[in-house]
């Protein structure tokens, strides 16, 4: 098992590699004119990173609105280079928020596709080949572009995640049904545990499953005696 580093908290290490990032691509890509932001590391299902609109406050001061940049951190585990990418998807709705016209939450418009392209990321629609807006909009980096320039998978070195075998946020359980079989039709139907029905053919009780089994084995045995 490798030695987490004694000097530095993962907490603290984790945070302040994603605001050195923040703060460089700030620099370099949005003319340093982006608010500072909140930073939380929530799983969501299906969700690489959310840009939240002054979710945070000051306590004292309830006027004062923060605006927050979750990275979900199933996705930390990624190159480096991939999780700036994620941040800086993220930090293009932050700069439509304080200087465009967003749309609706989660709406990928034009004006935000043309600042991502600006900044050297290609908008790509996961249901919809080559269409930048709409909903479910991921982005690839575009070769000798300005993010490619600037970032590389050793520009930062973000090293915790979460292992993606723990349930994320959002995600629901997978009910479990069982089967039962009618011994005499060998029809099937599922439902919950410990029901009680009837064939409406043959009047026959449903057999649960692992129940219909051993009943099975139980009738072959009783043939051979």
């Amino acid at each position: 098992m490798k030695a987490l580093d004694k000097e530095r908290p993962p907490t603290l290490d984790e945070l302040e590699t994603i605001q050195d990032a923040f703060s460089l691509l700030n620099s370099e890509l949005f003319e340093s004119k982006l608010p500072d932001v909140i930073f939380t590391l929530v799983r969501y299902k299906k969700s690489r990173g959310h840009f939240y609109v002054k979710e945070w406050s000051l306590k004292g001061d309830p006027k004062t609105s923060i605006h927050c940049i979750n990275l979900s951190p199933t996705h930390l585990g990624a190159s480096n280079k991939t999780i700036i990418q994620i941040l800086a998807h993220e930090m293009t709705h932050l700069w439509q928020q304080e200087y465009g016209k967003p749309s609706g939450f989660g709406y990928h418009n034009t004006e935000w596709a043309e600042k991502m392209l600006a900044i050297g990321l290609q908008p790509v629609s996961l249901h919809h080949p080559g269409v930048m807006t709409g909903q479910n909009i991921t982005d690839r980096v575009i070769p000798k572009g300005k993010f490619d320039l600037l970032i590389n998978d050793s520009s930062f070195n973000i090293k915790y995640f979460v292992k993606e075998t723990i349930k994320e946020k959002g995600t629901k359980e997978k009910k479990q049904k069982t089967k039962y079989t009618c011994p005499s039709c060998q029809c099937h139907l599922w439902g919950k545990p410990n029901l009680h029905i009837e064939c409406g053919d043959c009047h026959s009780k449903f057999e649960e499953e692992g129940l219909a089994d051993d009943l099975k084995k139980v009738r072959q045995l009783y043939r051979t005696i």
